[in-house]
This record gives C-alpha cells, structure tokens and sequence, in this order.
C-alpha cells in the first residue's frame, strides 16, 4: 500500500514538475517577446547562490520559480 502510495506521489511530482517547466518556458518567451510589460523569471535557486535581481521598476511582473 505504501509503495503503491509513493508511485503515485512521484508520478503527481513527475507530471507537476513538467506543467512547472512548461510555464516558466511560457513565461521566458513572454519575457522576451513582450518588452513593454516586461516580465522577469528566476530560479530560486540562483537568487540563492548570488543572482541579482533588477530593480522592480525594470519589470512589470517578477516570478521566482523553485527548481
């Protein structure tokens, strides 16, 4: 029961961490085709080994994702 349980926990994380792919790929594009209302993606993790983030009047909308 457990193991059947900690399948379809991985299978949830597997499918969930492709929509989360797919949307920061979807956001990225929006980035760069869309400079007027600029939108600015960072890896959680970059933000934590020392990227620097602009200034928020240099974006529009700013989104953190965690990898």
């Amino acid at each position: 029961m457990l193991m059947a349980l900690m399948q379809i926990l991985n299978m949830k994380k597997s499918h969930l961490k492709g929509e989360i792919q797919g949307l920061v790929s979807a956001l990225q594009e929006v980035r760069t085709t869309h400079t007027l209302e600029m939108t600015q993606v960072f890896s959680l993790l970059k933000l934590l080994q020392g990227e620097q983030l602009p200034k928020m009047e240099d974006c529009g909308l700013m989104i953190v994702y965690c990898e």
